[in-house]
């Protein structure tokens, strides 16, 4: 089929596109379900299917799998009994009581995963490409079970659940939750491999079944033998589900981001041959398949953050609809009047102007962005927007005006379409609802009791906030106000509905509160600012999956005034209060920097800088002068200053350089080169040749290599190498440079910065005048640079366990000195919440450069009371050379 693009503004113009697009939309229609009994799982189209009969239009049948192995094929895949849609629809996890579980491709149907599962009854992925399966009553069942898409053949983990039947992944908690036959348990990852059990409740019956996400909040649908209920993560309680009509043995429950039920119930032992629906009801047959369980294929609930935005008064923006929709907006508000038959959009009436419509600053607009996107409202088909029209005017004529304006709009509103209108203020008694066609909701009130046949016209429940509580946004709302808070949203909840305060305090720690506290839709005068803290918000926070126990020093020698034979300088590049702060709370309130005594502050300017950068700031501690902004081992005149080095090997030390990052970048390079300009890589390279230490680990091979210095080296009878796993083999003097080491953390480099660390102190802890180490942190810079609060951390953390080990060298050898410092503090992080239990960091950053705070100096072991105080960072060199020299 061709495609035409046709550029005009008009209605009729906009919507041929979109009808002329249509046939572009995705195989698998907007609103479709998936069934899963025998040996197959159908997709039926739910708007494609006359009365009871289903339309399926795609189906697998594992008895057909050829990729399948035979047992697999034609025994263990006998009776499906679960099945999800993953990966934004693009695969199929699919579970067997028979005993095993698969994934596969939607498009081609192939099998990507499968493993053996005894009595398998659900199954889910989970990050880092593992799979969790309940494995339910058998004599090798009753257990939650953990495998990796990498190595199906083997669990890495198990766990005994007694009739285990439900497992759900909650990305806002980063937890598993596990049903079982009289409890629900919360599980964490931990080490990427295992899981760890955190939390568990009694289930209010037995013979727990099903459980799955019951809204975006990440509620939970539960259902046991005698009925269904609805596990509030916010309360942690169980509670009927309002207006569900509830039955025993419910095999299957879901609900879609517009309200309506999915669910099956048992006619034969445990199967069915029909899937019912409800708010609104219908049924379809299966006459030919034992179903076991029916799901939506997209329930709409897996949250984009930017659906939770609300556009308060979105017609005073400077740009009315745009600008929310460029910041991906989940709801606009519109406040409309009717005046001689035609609505206009105004806060009052004297405020109506004659090109500020209804139709023109809205609906042409939707209908625009229907024609680019093939059908919808945005790029991301599975994404509703919802508009809420306040009616300012008399209820009667101006909604009977508003449904004259939306008809022609009709394809691209719910339930058809991806738009949908909720009408608010003056609207009509709950009674009348039904008077008004399917492409109108309403917004209800909390308190009211709504028939199951009046919720279904409800878009949303909405109240003003200051009915609840009358906090400010700072800090947090009282308990009284915060239970009051979450009972309310708890009760829209049970309707399906999400909620939305207006009048709530509208800043970045409000919009934070109220997520946490349950609240769907965040109401918002500043749109650029709310789109920008929600859509960063996979930057913004980090879940530990791991933990460790920090060393606990002996302080034998800590306050001593003897002899320092050693010195290691630890320096965590970018290191602030903040992202120290951000370690302790991921590693659940416990970092071996919190065992120093000792602790003093570096004033970091450069000599022409309010804020330095690492290169002025490493050279003040290398050679204790304050340079210029990228200026590397020279004065402020730009002219070469001997480094720590030299003084180190004049007393008979030896010396040794690690870095996580490029071994020719500022820190490390200050310690041994003399350049005006940091950028001088393949000069600094060459430096090297001049100040040679005995130990050089770090990446940045191909500086040294194109410059012939690597080839210099190895005629002076230095080991050279790039190949990270020579370590072990090379001796002193030797230089290991290998980019894997310039790798973070979240990419895989491993113990690079500990088994560094302790190679050199093998080697150099022989030598009886002692030693001198700098190692660096490179990479939580690297994190506040890109923003990214989870690279911070986990480099945080990575960083500290190198920490840890100095401080365990120290008490063993009782004449060495750790110090550990910055260079500077990079991003100006602040910290918004955070979890001291769950390890749960949730950040924010002011710039993606540099800032002027101080940064702290911990200190350990003989002399470390000499760093306590507030001086200049060119103090810690003098404060070393000293030591040296005495």
């Amino acid at each position: 089929m061709t495609r035409f693009f046709i550029h005009s503004t008009s209605v009729l113009a906009c919507l041929l596109t979109f009808l002329l697009n249509h046939a572009y939309a995705q195989a698998i229609p907007r609103k479709s379900f998936l069934v899963c009994g025998d040996s197959k799982v159908l997709i039926t189209d739910y708007a494609g299917s006359k009365d009871s009969i289903p339309k399926i239009v795609w189906q697998w049948d594992a008895h057909q799998a050829a990729d399948l192995p035979e047992q697999f094929r034609t025994k263990l895949f006998n009776t499906t009994d679960d099945c999800k849609a993953v990966r934004g629809g693009r695969q199929l996890l699919v579970s067997s009581s028979s005993g095993a579980v698969a994934l596969l491709n939607v498009a081609n149907k192939k099998v990507l995963f499968h493993a053996a599962v005894p009595n398998a009854h659900s199954v889910e992925l989970l990050p880092g490409d593992l799979v969790a399966a309940a494995a339910s009553v058998h004599a090798n069942g009753n257990k939650l079970m953990l495998f990796s898409l990498k190595q199906p053949g083997k669990p890495l983990y198990s766990d005994s659940l007694y009739s285990a039947h439900g497992v759900v992944w909650n990305e806002q908690r980063k937890s598993l939750f596990a049903l079982g036959y009289d409890v629900l348990r919360e599980y964490k990852i931990v080490s990427g491999n295992s899981l760890k059990m955190v939390a568990k409740w009694t289930i209010p019956g037995i013979g727990g079944h099903e459980l799955q996400p019951a809204n975006a909040a990440g509620d939970l649908f539960v259902t046991e033998h005698h009925g269904s209920w609805l596990f509030s993560l916010a309360t942690q309680q169980f509670t009927k589900i309002k207006d569900f009509p509830d039955a025993e043995n419910i095999k299957s429950l879901g609900r879609d981001a517009s309200g309506q039920y999915i669910y099956t119930i048992p006619e034969e032992s445990w199967w069915t041959f029909h899937v019912k629906f409800h708010a609104p009801a219908r049924q379809f047959a299966f006459p030919d398949m034992h179903v076991y369980k029916a799901r939506w294929f997209d329930s709409g609930l897996a949250e984009n953050p930017l659906s939770r935005a609300h556009s308060h008064n979105d017609y005073m923006q400077a740009a009315p609809f745009t600008l929310a929709y460029q910041n991906q907006f989940g709801s606009v508000e519109a406040d409309v009047h009717l005046r001689n038959d035609t609505l206009f959009v105004a806060h009052d009436s004297r405020d109506i102007s004659a090109d500020r419509t209804f139709d023109k600053l809205y609906m042409q607009q939707i209908a625009k962005q229907f024609a680019k996107n093939d059908g919808s409202i945005y790029k991301d088909k599975s994404r509703v927007m919802t508009l809420l029209v306040d009616l300012k005017t008399s209820s009667k004529p101006t909604l009977a005006a508003l449904v004259k304006a939306l008809a022609p709009y009709e394809s691209l509103l719910v339930p058809q379409g991806s738009v949908k209108v909720v009408v608010s203020g003056d609207t009509p008694a709950p009674d009348l609802f039904d008077q008004y066609p399917a492409y109108i909701f309403f917004d209800g009130r909390p308190g009211i009791n709504y028939t199951p046949a009046q919720a279904v016209k409800l878009g949303m429940i909405s109240q003003d906030f200051h009915r609840y509580s009358q906090w400010n946004g700072k800090g947090i709302p009282v308990e009284q106000d915060r239970k009051a808070i979450t009972e309310v949203i708890a009760q829209a909840h049970a309707l399906g509905k999400p909620f939305r305060f207006w009048a709530s305090p509208d800043n970045i720690n409000a919009w934070k509160i109220l997520m946490n506290l349950g609240v769907d839709y965040i109401n918002t005068d500043h749109v650029a600012e709310l789109g920008t803290f929600l859509s960063g918000r996979k930057n913004a926070e980090y879940q530990a999956t791991e933990f460790y126990k920090p060393y606990q020093p002996t302080y034998k020698n800590n306050d001593a005034m003897g002899k320092v034979k050693n010195i290691i300088l630890l320096i965590g590049d970018g290191m602030g209060l903040a992202q120290i702060y951000s370690g302790f709370t991921a590693n659940r309130g416990e970092l071996n920097l919190g065992r120093f005594l000792n602790i003093g502050f570096s004033k970091t300017a450069s000599s022409d800088n309010y804020i330095t950068d690492s290169a002025a700031g490493a050279t003040a501690f290398a050679s204790g002068n304050k340079t210029r902004n990228r200026a590397i081992g020279v004065d402020s005149n730009l002219v070469a200053v001997p480094s720590i080095i030299r003084q180190v090997k004049a007393t008979g030390r030896k010396a040794a350089l690690i870095s996580a990052g490029d071994i020719t970048d500022a820190t490390p390079a200050a310690f041994y080169a003399h350049r005006p300009e940091r950028s001088q890589m393949a000069e600094i390279a060459t430096d090297y040749l001049r100040e040679p230490v005995d130990i050089l680990i770090g990446g940045g091979y191909s500086h040294f290599a194109k410059t012939k210095t690597a080839d210099t080296l190895r005629t002076r009878g230095f080991q050279v190498s790039d190949n990270w796993e020579d370590l072990s083999k090379m001796k002193a003097p030797f230089v290991l440079l290998d980019d894997k080491n310039t790798r973070s953390m979240l990419n895989g480099r491993g113990d690079f910065l500990k088994d560094s660390f302790q190679k050199a102190l093998q080697t150099l802890q022989s030598n009886p005048k002692g030693f001198f180490m700098m190692a660096e942190g490179a990479q939580v810079d690297y994190g506040g640079h890109a923003n990214v609060v989870p690279y911070v951390v986990t480099e945080m953390l990575d960083f500290d366990k190198l920490v840890g080990e100095a401080l365990r060298f120290a008490d063993s050898n009782g004449e060495t000195l750790v110090l550990v410092t910055a260079d500077h503090e990079t991003g100006g992080l602040t910290l918004l919440d955070g979890n001291l239990k769950t390890g749960y960091v949730d950040g924010q950053f002011s710039t993606t450069d540099h800032t002027a705070i101080m940064v702290p100096v911990f200190a350990y072991g003989p002399h470390s009371l000499d760093f306590r105080g507030v001086y200049e960072n060119t103090e810690i060199y003098h404060k070393m050379k000293r030591l040296l020299a005495k």
